[in-house]
């Protein structure tokens, strides 16, 4: 008879046991990991292309800004300058929304993506006075992105290289010839 009380009283803690287990697993998040963040409804930009009224980036450590008045597109520094309105407008549809395709998870230092010195700075102003900043770091090889953080924001990103490379067109690149004039009347 002792025996059997024995037996049942190890049965019951095993139960209660495996009830508690149960409980423990199925309300508690074991992976440590937070909830995953859509990464479709994430943007680091976001405007209406045709608000945006100022465009800077650096090429070759050279800072190239662009302005709009009346429709038109500009070199700030040389207005004689005659700009593809074609490819500079591009530029502001690129800019004006940029989506992650990616968010680094507790990112460490912001040097080993590549962003305390950025590789490029892309800002772009629009019509009601805002601005909005990008900082291109290193490219991820694995993902053949670059790593991109936002001014104001900790997050680090990854973006498509197409985003990154881009706004590496030199001023040469984006001054319209004879060619694309004809092609844009």
């Amino acid at each position: 008879m002792k025996k059997q009380k024995i037996q049942m009283i190890v049965i019951l803690v095993l139960l209660v046991l495996c009830a508690g287990g149960y409980f423990f697993v199925t309300h508690h998040d074991l992976s440590g990991e937070e909830e995953e963040v859509d990464v479709a409804t994430l943007r680091l930009t976001e405007a209406e292309a045709d608000s945006i009224n100022k465009i800077t980036y650096y090429y070759e450590g050279k800072l190239l800004s662009f302005i709009k008045e009346d429709d038109t597109w500009y070199y700030e520094d040389d207005k004689s300058i005659e700009l593809s309105q074609t490819d500079v407008s591009n530029l502001a549809s690129y800019i004006c929304s940029v989506s992650p395709n990616s968010v680094i998870d507790d990112p460490s230092e912001l040097s080993e993506y590549g962003l305390e010195n950025p590789a490029n700075t892309i800002t772009f102003y629009t019509e009601d006075g805002d601005s909005q900043t990008i900082y291109i770091g290193d490219y991820f090889e694995m993902e053949g992105d670059y790593f991109a953080k936002a001014e104001g924001d900790d997050t680090i990103y990854t973006i498509s290289s197409y985003y990154a490379t881009t706004f590496t067109k030199s001023l040469e690149e984006l001054t319209a010839s004879e060619e694309t004039e004809t092609e844009e009347e």
